[in-house]
């Protein structure tokens, strides 16, 4: 005669299978982000290069964030998209908004009100309208370090259509942590690097953002 499992041995066997899951599938969503994570230092990576691009026609200048003309907004990604063989890479796998870019431009640099910036804290420019520009437009002799300064990155959750990278003496949640509690950020040579958040908002990490260091 067969013999059949007991409930106890029933109730072993599925508590050894839960504790099983609980161990892997952390690990299981982890291996998907980084998956996600080097996906998008990619994309942030190729932007990079599309507006080195973008600065190489245009007198080593660098594009504004946003460009306001009488009755129209002109975005940084939508100047580069001449450059850009896809648009899915403005498109970041681990967020994926609907307002088409999904990451941010290092328009302020440092230079903000409650950091007490000045022109040497300067980003790449806000807008070209006359009225809000920060300190003119930058040229490439402009940037003191272009290996060690960022250019763009993974932009906060709920940043608008111009996808500003904020400087985080600002405020921290402009810094977002998409990616295993870090962010994907470009640099102004091209290359693109994963930073912890922690990294990538302290007080340390200031010759980071501010582009004529």
């Amino acid at each position: 005669m067969r013999k059949g499992f007991t409930l106890i041995e029933l109730l072993v066997v599925i508590a050894i299978i839960a504790i099983l899951a609980a161990i892997l599938f952390p690990v299981f969503a982890r291996a998907r982000e980084k998956a996600r994570q080097t996906s998008c230092l990619s994309n942030a990576k190729q932007l990079a290069l599309a507006t080195i691009m973008y600065a190489d026609d245009y007198d080593q200048t660098f594009p504004f964030a946003v460009f306001c003309p009488p009755g129209n907004y002109y975005y940084w990604h939508e100047a580069i998209g001449p450059y850009l063989k896809n648009e899915q890479i403005k498109l970041c796998p681990s967020v994926r908004r609907a307002i088409g870019i999904d990451y941010g431009y290092n328009y302020g640099g440092w230079n903000t009100p409650d950091t007490g910036g000045g022109i040497d804290d300067a980003g790449l420019g806000y807008q070209a309208d006359g009225t809000h520009e920060a300190f003119g437009t930058v040229s490439e002799a402009m940037i003191y370090e272009p290996a060690s300064t960022i250019m763009l990155g993974d932009a906060r959750d709920n940043t608008d259509e111009a996808g500003y990278l904020g400087p985080p003496g600002h405020k921290k949640e402009y810094v977002p942590k998409p990616h295993n509690g870090g962010a994907n950020v470009a640099f102004i040579d091209g290359h693109a690097k994963w930073y912890k958040w922690e990294t990538l908002v302290s007080p340390d990490s200031r010759s980071m953002w501010a582009v004529r260091n």
